[in-house]
């Protein structure tokens, strides 16, 4: 399924578009299965930086074709000459797409539209909410080819299923099917593939309707309790609710509801 909006890049690695103040971010390689390549990386990269603009206020991936995103680049992999350079890779792409993703404070939806593979998992879970087709699979096969899961999968993998599980899909299986992947907890909805672009977007316009602020306020909130200890969350969560408190969006709703007035629009500040 294809929705209108105004483009802000498209290109052989990625089409962006703007639809009211939900960014789109579309994996376009339907050639490679959407497979990260070098290029298809620094276009994801660029890609986050549009989506931190204040005037986005929810950000939807997803990929084009048969796949989501079929993970890293095989190619690309072969011509890493050394232990060192691989480490290189791996440690600019964590810094340049995996934690901007992480800590995008405000919402990000993977609308899953068919395989997700390697990475392309990664990718998938380092958003806040996953839309599936029931046609997708989910495959992590590191262990294969003798490397290890990355792409943050390591971190997001056992806090979404828990770490016994996290290795049986790692180890054993090897892949869940969508209706697994929903009985484990790492699918927010099960959609028709024909109906996942459009359902992810039509819950990305209603999270874009939220108040931003407050809303990435949570998002980090949750996301660091799980490496808290008590006395860090309830501070976070108190510095939080000060900034929270500060904000456009609460004046707004605390004069409507002390005048007894329908709830206003978020202006997302």
């Amino acid at each position: 399924m294809s929705v209108s909006g105004t483009t802000v890049r498209s290109d052989e690695q990625l089409r962006l578009s703007r639809h009211g103040s939900v960014l789109l971010i579309e994996l376009v390689r339907d050639g490679n299965r959407n497979a990260l390549t070098t290029e298809m990386k620094l276009a994801l990269s660029e890609a986050l930086v549009e989506a931190s603009r204040p005037e986005v206020r929810c950000v939807v991936i997803t990929g084009t074709g048969k796949a989501f995103c079929a993970g890293g680049d095989v190619k690309g992999m072969h011509e890493l000459q050394s232990p060192d350079a691989a480490d290189k890779a791996m440690r600019q792409l964590h810094e340049t797409i995996v934690l901007p993703l992480l800590r995008l404070a405000k919402p990000t939806i993977a609308a899953v539209n068919a395989v997700a593979a390697g990475a392309g998992v990664g990718l998938a879970l380092a958003c806040d909410f996953r839309v599936v087709s029931r046609e997708a699979d989910f495959v992590l096969a590191f262990s294969r080819i003798g490397l290890v899961p990355d792409f943050g999968v390591s971190y997001t993998l056992p806090r979404l299923v828990g770490a016994a599980r996290a290795k049986e899909l790692a180890f054993i299986k090897g892949r869940l099917t969508a209706e697994e992947a929903s009985q484990w907890g790492l699918v927010t909805e099960l959609c028709a593939p024909e109906a996942v672009l459009g359902r992810a977007m039509e819950l990305a316009r209603q999270l874009a309707a939220g108040p931003t602020v407050a809303l990435g306020l949570t998002k980090r909130m949750l996301d660091e309790s799980l490496s808290s200890s008590v006395h860090e969350a309830l501070q976070l969560e108190a510095e939080s609710q000060r900034d929270a408190w500060s904000t456009k969006d609460h004046e707004l709703a605390r004069n409507a509801f002390i005048q007894k007035n329908d709830m206003p629009s978020f202006q997302g500040r």
